[in-house]
């Protein structure tokens, strides 16, 4: 969700449609070359899971990535 229509936090989510997967495998990274991609946690999530990730400026939280827009 980019510009949320609530003025809210941009955030993503990833949903697992089968199988395992481990997301410290992977990193994101928005269009912007200026932005470092963001390693995701060691975490497993299962078929069915999904995890929402906030894209904020200033990483507070784990689950976060630090490149959302001003």
């Amino acid at each position: 969700m980019a510009n949320d229509p609530d003025n809210g936090n941009d955030w993503l989510e990833l949903f697992v449609v089968e199988g395992q997967v481990n997301l410290g495998d992977y990193s994101i990274v928005d269009d912007n070359t200026d932005h470092v991609p963001v390693t995701l946690p060691d975490i497993t999530l299962e078929a069915g899971d999904y995890l929402v990730i906030e894209a904020i400026d200033q990483v507070q939280e784990e689950v976060q990535a630090g490149f959302g827009t001003i």
